[in-house]
């Protein structure tokens, strides 16, 4: 992941956040969408909002591309009325992060979210799958979704063809952290009925 420096239109300059120590400056989510209404973001940009920090997305590779369909399939057929599966979609993790997690299952609302993002409350489940951005998805991208009280996390590692399962958020950290391989099944914590066959996943 490679953090983008961008000029700074005087129309976000008073939403700015305090810089890092090493300088590099900080924005708020207002100060985020001001700029792609000001077109200094395109808004088709692969780009995400981190701690108050604009971070260029990874390409997407055919292994990961192929893992996220088979994922979005599996969640869009076995998911219950209650759920929505949302694929690379932002979710909001406090004022200062707006991630777009490559799966987010969430609370079916009527509106469709039409007017908000889901927040971590309307999060049952984040799925990250990993090909050159694993120790981003395991280190910063993790302890945002443990900070913000997403209740569940799993990070597919396409390399390894393994699933890390992050459980119970405690501060920054995950108290359950375990490891999924090919011959078995793990199922999200709100739907135990939804079994997902990690060998099928990398079939």
């Amino acid at each position: 992941m490679a953090t983008v420096t961008l000029p700074c239109p005087t129309e976000v300059g008073d939403l700015l956040l305090p810089p890092n120590a090493d300088g590099r400056v900080r924005f708020s989510r207002q100060a985020y969408h001001r700029m792609v209404e000001a077109g200094v973001l395109h808004s088709g940009s692969r780009v995400e909002l981190i701690d108050g920090e604009i971070f260029m997305m990874s390409p997407i590779g055919p292994p990961q591309g192929s893992l996220i369909t088979r994922l979005t399939r599996f969640f869009a057929r076995q998911s219950s009325d209650a759920f929505d599966c949302r694929v690379q979609l932002p979710i909001v993790a406090g004022d200062h992060s707006e991630p777009e997690p490559d799966l987010a299952i969430v609370r079916r609302r009527d509106d469709d979210y039409q007017h908000e993002h889901p927040k971590p409350d309307d999060v049952l489940l984040l799925v990250e799958v990993a090909q050159s951005s694993l120790s981003f998805d395991l280190g910063l991208k993790l302890r945002l979704y443990s900070s913000s009280g997403i209740r569940e996390y799993w990070v597919i590692d396409a390399t390894h063809k393994t699933m890390l399962v992050h459980r119970d958020p405690d501060g920054d950290q995950y108290r359950s952290a375990s490891r999924i391989g090919i011959g078995e099944k793990i199922a999200p914590l709100t739907a135990p009925d939804c079994q997902l066959d990690v060998s099928w996943l990398f079939h």
